[in-house]
């Protein structure tokens, strides 16, 4: 998020969420770990929200879910 200076990473099946600053180093700002596994993560200009692509794995293989996360509010 280019306003607030925020970076979402995936990892497996967690999401992070850093605030980033020019005279220090990133901060975590929030963290997600859920048992789907994280494929893609954007934020929402207007509203600054995270959303993220979950996977399925095992019994339900393919299917995929979108989720909002509000980090750093």
């Amino acid at each position: 998020d280019g306003t607030r200076h925020m970076l979402a990473c995936a990892g497996g099946t967690s999401v992070t969420v850093f605030k980033l600053s020019a005279d220090a180093a990133p901060s975590v700002v929030g963290t997600y770990t859920g048992k789907l596994r994280v494929h893609t993560v954007a934020f929402d200009p207007q509203t600054h929200d995270a959303w993220a692509v979950l996977t399925a794995q095992g019994e339900k293989q393919g299917a995929a879910y979108v989720q909002r996360f509000s980090a750093g509010k």
